[in-house]
């Protein structure tokens, strides 16, 4: 039976049946990203139709810094002519009616607020709030989707490539990989390829070995193998940085420090000069940043987040306009991409997105007691901007950090690390400016970080929050 003859034997005709057409389109998975003027806010929600004729969404929005929010709309019909939305937030409920309007699915609150939302596709509509006549939001659904593969390598046997010879691969013989097709020239190759994918695949997912790892895919043609492994490009300026000094650009774990009784003793007295028993409580550490840009004259955000919670998860999303895109290590595996259409992580990209986290001092202070972290105690000191301070090196989950105290109080002033690209004699140092308390734990808001030779640059968060607004940062669509 047809949808229009559907929506007749229900006895629905004319603006009801208009409605109720557009508002079965979107049946099924959707991601909602919703552009606010200070973030964009990432919706999950699944359309379904009921036996009763109505069709219901049910989902979870995730606003940045806040428990996730339920929502439940109900899209029905009362005596056959108006189509009635009930829209639940959490506890709350704001009724509002529904109507087809100049192919817009339109919905109208009591509260005055008008939303519309147009399909430009199957899998894509788009939509605009008012309050009054002011648009104060724009928003995207998109259906969730695998990604599609990109093919790689100027169509290049990659198992040729890594032993030094540039050997055409066969169309016929392809197989994808985390976005990435790879063509070979043999049965054989292909073989190799897929016992050994490590080896032979593009190294930290085809991400621009100079902007480093999480920073977005480099051209797909544009590549160099070193070492007998494979890595991607932006432009050639980046690929000439590489080619000068390949070793400092690819991240690597760094072998553990030997702990002694000396270091968790210094633990001890720093974790308890930031919150004691409130930092050992701590199950999640969220900190974010709006940086917004200018788009034809209008300022948008361009929000930066992370998240770590202590079943060992990691987290890091960056909104602007209506994308959301996210980078996740999960205790086995994760996910990267736009939400709408993320992928396997590369193990190599979650390693380093592990080891950049845990680098953060109180959520090393709060791992303290983890037979995976090492801690040591070094002499002290005299740091630039710092004076002299306690030096404590800390190894954990592949990363070692030296953590700046004062002598007296044993407050955190800042880190120290070897960072990707910065050469091998070369530390990163942050320095501590600016701090805030969440949930009865001090934590760093403010610093700067100076590379040696380099003048000092700023950075901070907005907000950094303990034990709260952190699952949204670590859900998807099945």
């Amino acid at each position: 039976m047809s949808l229009m003859l559907s929506l007749l034997a229900l006895g629905l005709g004319g603006q009801a049946a208009d409605t109720m057409s557009l508002v079965r389109r979107l049946e099924g998975r959707w991601v909602l990203a919703i552009e606010l003027p200070d973030q964009t806010e990432p919706v999950l929600l699944t359309y379904r139709s009921l036996r009763n004729g109505s069709v219901e969404s049910r989902g979870f929005a995730y606003p940045l810094g806040k428990a996730a929010i339920t929502v439940h709309t109900t899209f029905v019909v009362q005596n056959g002519k108006v189509v009635v939305t009930e829209i639940h937030h959490g506890p709350g409920s704001k009724p509002a009616s529904a109507r087809a309007e100049g192919g817009k699915l339109v919905t109208e609150y009591e509260s005055g607020v008008r939303d519309e939302l147009t399909f430009l596709s199957r899998d894509l509509a788009t939509g605009r709030v008012l309050a009054g006549n002011k648009e104060v939001a724009r928003y995207a659904l998109r259906r969730p989707a695998k990604p599609a593969s990109v093919p790689v390598l100027g169509g290049l046997d990659p198992v040729s490539l890594g032993e030094g010879d540039l050997t055409k691969g066969d169309p016929a013989l392809r197989f994808s990989l985390e976005g990435w097709e790879y063509r070979f020239a043999s049965s054989k190759n292909l073989a190799a390829f897929r016992h050994d994918p490590e080896r032979y695949k593009v190294q930290f997912g085809g991400a621009c070995m100079n902007m480093g790892p999480l920073s977005g895919r480099g051209s797909p043609d544009l590549f160099h193998t070193y070492k007998g492994r494979t890595y991607l490009f932006a432009s050639e300026t980046c690929r000439n940085r590489f080619l000068a000094a390949p070793d400092d650009y690819i991240d690597r774990a760094e072998q553990p420090v030997k702990g002694t009784a000396a270091g968790r003793e210094r633990l001890d007295k720093l974790a308890a000069a930031h919150g004691g028993a409130s930092l050992d409580k701590m199950r999640t550490l969220v900190w974010h940043r709006n940086q917004p840009f200018d788009s034809k004259g209008v300022k948008k955000p361009y929000v930066t987040a992370f998240a770590l919670d202590m079943a060992g998860r990691y987290a890091d999303r960056q909104t602007w306009d209506d994308q959301v895109h996210v980078s996740v290590a999960l205790p086995k595996g994760g996910f990267i991409g736009r939400l709408d259409q993320v992928g396997r992580i590369d193990e190599q990209e979650r390693g380093f997105l592990i080891r950049r986290s845990v680098r953060h001092p109180i959520w090393l202070l709060r791992n303290r007691h983890s037979p995976k972290l090492a801690a040591s105690v070094l002499p002290s000191v005299d740091v630039p901007g710092a004076g002299k301070c306690d030096a404590t090196q800390v190894s954990y989950l592949g990363a070692n950090t030296i953590l700046l105290s004062d002598p007296s109080t044993h407050e955190l002033r800042g880190i120290q690390h070897f960072g990707r690209g910065l050469g091998a004699k070369k530390l990163q140092t942050r320095l501590y400016t600016d701090w805030t308390e969440s949930a009865g734990v001090k934590l760093p808001r403010a610093w700067t970080v100076t590379m040696e030779g380099n003048a000092p640059a700023t950075g901070g968060a907005d907000q950094v929050l303990v034990n709260v607004g952190a699952e949204g940062f670590f859900a998807r669509h099945p």
